[in-house]
């Protein structure tokens, strides 16, 4: 069970997504999470998709994170690199350190020989 369940003492789940079908981003973000890790729901990861993308576009910056993951390896949505690095860099310019970990990677990725010069005056 997810955070958001844990914190709301074990709500059921048809509570928790009346309040993500409301708008609710954190609600959102855990009916997300659940889909995608099959807790109280079948493994669903369109579903996943589905919910973490409601809960980006609202901002939330570890929806953003988990969504452009599931672009990146093409889970539950088409394998996309643009769209995996828009999402973990909207979540990076947050402060999210594990989306920054994520893009330093892919970026580093984009240029194996890392021949990308390196300046102190960036």
């Amino acid at each position: 069970m997810g955070l958001f369940a844990k914190f709301f003492g074990g709500m059921a789940l048809k509570q928790i997504k009346a309040l993500a079908e409301r708008g609710n981003v954190a609600a959102q973000s855990e009916i997300g999470t659940m889909y995608a890790l099959g807790e109280e729901v079948v493994q669903d990861y369109a579903q996943a998709a589905y919910w973490r993308r409601k809960a980006a576009e609202q901002g939330n910056a570890v929806a953003q994170r988990k969504l452009g993951a599931m672009y990146a390896i093409g889970q539950g949505v088409p394998q996309d690199t643009a769209q995996a690095m828009m999402w973990i860099r909207k979540a990076a310019d947050q402060g999210d350190a594990d989306a920054q970990n994520k893009l330093a990677h892919m970026l580093a990725d984009l240029d194996p020989q890392n021949t990308s010069a390196i300046s102190d005056a960036d």
